[in-house]
């Protein structure tokens, strides 16, 4: 983050206590705006708002880059019978997804929901 840029505006707007932690490596001035004045700021200056929806929806398209997910059709693929191997079936039923391609020792799966799959998650054989 730089000089000008905000942090904790999703529990402004939620009500719910903040997620983001913050580490200054120089000195800063920080604000702090509770929620009531906050809500007042936005009835007051709508435009706000507009600049608030804009930066917000800026951060969702950066993490969604960061997490990496590509929507695929599997119906135009063609699957490598080895490749699908390589992963248990029941396992695949259980997380609904499949094994599309191994490169490079990384694995590729296809999930039906994968803004569900956290990567810390670790899926072991047998789980």
């Amino acid at each position: 983050m730089g000089p000008g840029q905000n942090f904790g505006e999703m529990s402004l707007l939620t009500g719910k206590p903040r997620t983001a932690t913050v580490t200054c490596t120089q000195p800063t001035t920080c604000a702090v705006l509770e929620q009531k004045d906050f809500q007042e700021l936005l009835l007051q200056y709508p435009k706000m708002g507009l600049a608030l929806t804009t930066m917000l929806a800026e951060r969702v398209e950066l993490a969604s880059q960061q997490v990496g997910i590509e929507y695929i059709n599997l119906s135009k693929m063609n699957f490598d019978a080895r490749v699908l191997g390589l992963v248990p079936q029941s396992m695949m039923q259980q997380h609904k997804m499949i094994a599309v391609a191994f490169a490079n020792d990384r694995l590729t799966l296809a999930m039906v929901n994968p803004s569900r799959w956290s990567p810390r998650k670790r899926i072991t054989a047998g789980s």
